[in-house]
């Protein structure tokens, strides 16, 4: 401050790193300071920088501020991570975000070491594919990842000449996908178990590196009903070794047998038919009533299928249709009865 003539005159100035916003004098008369006091506001510095593959956080872009520079996943940052808001501007360089790079791979016994294609290096999110040559299987991953932090996200594989031999097939059951007979790293064989016989195991079994398969082959257990080979006085309709659940069994009866239980039953979880098998008895037929002028001749009750009751006449009357008749199948005489006429003819003749 200083004095000119009767007033006095006041300077203005803002420390380094802030602008003055007013005037830069005040003068002080009689009545007072003129003017309103000017102030001092942070200096600005603008964009801090674009980075590729980056980005920048700041709570502003005045003097005294802080930027704080960051990668995009797969990058990894060259250079400082933060610039700063000062006098002269902002300090440093903007950084910069380089792609992250795996290392390549050494050499492996019997593998084809894979290579980047159309790169020198392996950059993040690239893959490398591993085989083996002639006989020799992959063990470990056949393809790795090169990760955001360059490290590869398995252990290489190795190459080794691995052979199973394929394991008896179970009873009741058989092959239906890996015929083999002799089975590569991680190739497989599948079961199915017969008609009637469920699966207790896994289907499926894969030969492991030791040569010999993860799991043993699976066994078929009876789920269903074994066929009845002896029916008495009959026979099978629908014949087969082995009946699946709830399968139906059907019976019938030889010529002259007759079932007094049903003509079916079902295969059980119990692996057994129910109802009961049925059984096959021989047909019967009652004793016929005496006819008119006649009677029977034998003192029978019951007649077995094909047995004959005899008819005879009584004196003076002479049979007329046979004197046999057979117990048939359906359980009843073959009819008409015979019958009794009187031994002559209107015309005098004898009936024969």
């Amino acid at each position: 401050m200083e004095r000119t003539d009767s007033r006095w005159k006041l300077k203005y100035n803002c420390h380094p790193g802030y602008g003055l916003v007013g005037r830069t004098v005040r003068n002080c008369y009689q009545s007072g300071w003129e003017n309103r006091a000017p102030t001092c506001e942070p200096k600005t510095c603008g964009n801090p920088g674009e980075l590729l593959n980056g980005y920048y956080e700041a709570e502003s872009v005045l003097f005294g501020s802080t930027a704080t520079f960051y990668c995009i996943p797969g990058y990894k940052m060259m250079g400082s991570s933060k610039r700063i808001c000062d006098v002269h501007g902002w300090t440093g360089q903007v950084p910069q975000c380089n792609t992250i790079k795996c290392n390549g791979f050494q050499p492996i016994n019997n593998m084809i070491i894979p290579t980047p294609s159309y790169r020198d290096d392996w950059e993040n999110g690239m893959v490398a594919k591993f085989s083996c040559t002639g006989d020799y299987s992959v063990i470990g991953a056949e393809e790795l990842v090169c990760t955001e932090s360059g490290e590869w996200n398995e252990l290489p594989p190795i190459c080794k000449d691995v052979q199973c031999t394929r394991p008896p097939v179970p009873a009741n059951g058989q092959i239906v996908a890996g015929f083999g007979p002799r089975y590569k790293y991680r190739e497989t064989i599948t079961y199915r178990c017969d008609k009637g016989y469920g699966i207790k195991g896994n289907n499926v079994i894969e030969c492991a590196e030791n040569n010999i398969f993860l799991t043993e082959p699976p066994s078929c257990i009876l789920t269903g009903c074994r066929r009845p080979w002896n029916i008495n006085n009959g026979r099978v309709i629908n014949p087969q070794d082995v009946y699946a659940l709830y399968e139906t069994i059907t019976f019938a009866c030889d010529y002259g047998y007759k079932t007094f239980d049903q003509t079916f039953s079902q295969c059980k979880e119990n692996n057994t038919f129910m109802p009961p098998l049925p059984s096959c008895q021989i047909v019967t037929c009652d004793a016929p009533q005496d006819i008119l002028n006649g009677e029977v001749m034998s003192q029978q009750h019951v007649y077995l299928h094909r047995e004959r009751a005899t008819f005879r006449c009584n004196e003076g009357y002479k049979i007329q249709g046979g004197n046999k008749r057979e117990c048939r199948s359906d359980g009843k005489f073959q009819s008409p009865l015979p019958t009794c006429l009187i031994g002559k003819k209107p015309h005098g003749n004898l009936l024969r």
